[in-house]
């Protein structure tokens, strides 16, 4: 009785840390290609199928090892510019 308990809590316990990783939605960022020696500006466009919530972080990093945040909404097909460290020579990535 105690191994089958001690089976069930097992599973119970991996189905929910499974549960709980969160998924990242990959969204469009990329480098407006101006001058950016005060602060970086990439740009950060909605290509997922759905809205971004208020409250949702979406999270950038570029290729020269800068990153941050940006609030939502976010609706589809829409553009935001977020801020970072001087840089122009850049690739960026987006996510929620």
């Amino acid at each position: 009785m105690k191994k089958l308990l001690l089976l069930i809590l097992t599973f119970s316990y991996i189905s929910n840390a499974r549960n709980s990783i969160p998924r990242r939605t990959y969204i469009s960022c990329s480098n407006p290609g101006s001058h950016q020696d005060v602060a970086k500006t990439p740009i950060l466009t909605n290509t997922s199928n759905q809205n971004i919530g208020q409250s949702t972080k979406i999270f950038w990093q570029s290729s020269d090892n800068d990153s941050g945040f940006v609030y939502g909404p976010l609706a589809k097909g829409a553009s935001k510019s977020a801020l970072g460290q001087p840089g122009n020579g850049y690739t960026c990535q987006a996510y929620y």
